[in-house]
């Protein structure tokens, strides 16, 4: 996947059976040229992208997406906070504002305070890229991208499991 690709936003499905109309909302997004859709948690949700991508949205959280996916890569755009798991074989890119994350078959979380992004990896690897650098994150390890200084920190973490 070309990360510019990522902007132009493949086709996207969602599977009707992967969220509640309660605590969702969705609609499409006028004037796209792929018909784009977007998902609202009005509670902290979990939906499934085209049946293999599961995203975990904290309440008040949005995710962009094409209609259709086409393939085994798939292109979102995150504004709030979540959590994804792409099984192996598919490839998911996350524009996260500035900040851009590509992964094949990892989970991931995605948080943001006034000063940073962060991207914790729970499994396998990433790669995080922002303005012209980019890293590769690997399990127990967090990227903190600070937004006033454009500078990107890899940090050991231990998650704790329950």
């Amino acid at each position: 996947m070309k990360l510019g690709s990522i902007a132009l936003l493949m086709i996207a499905m969602l599977s009707p059976a992967s969220f509640r109309d309660d605590i969702l909302q969705k609609d499409v997004i006028p004037g796209m040229e792929v018909k784009t859709k977007w998902i609202r948690a009005l509670e902290d949700s979990d939906v499934v992208l085209d049946g293999r991508v599961k995203a975990t949205l904290k309440k008040g959280s949005k995710l962009i997406h094409p209609e259709n996916f086409n393939g085994r890569d798939m292109d979102v755009t995150l504004i709030g906070q979540g959590s994804f798991e792409v099984p192996d074989g598919y490839q998911l890119g996350v524009i996260y504002d500035e900040v851009i994350v590509v992964t094949s078959g990892a989970s991931f979380s995605l948080t943001k305070t006034p000063e940073t992004i962060e991207v914790t990896v729970h499994d396998n690897q990433v790669v995080v890229s922002a303005g012209d650098r980019q890293v590769v994150v690997s399990r127990w390890q967090k990227v903190i991208y600070d937004t006033s200084k454009k500078r990107l920190s890899v940090i050991d973490v231990r998650i704790q499991m329950t």
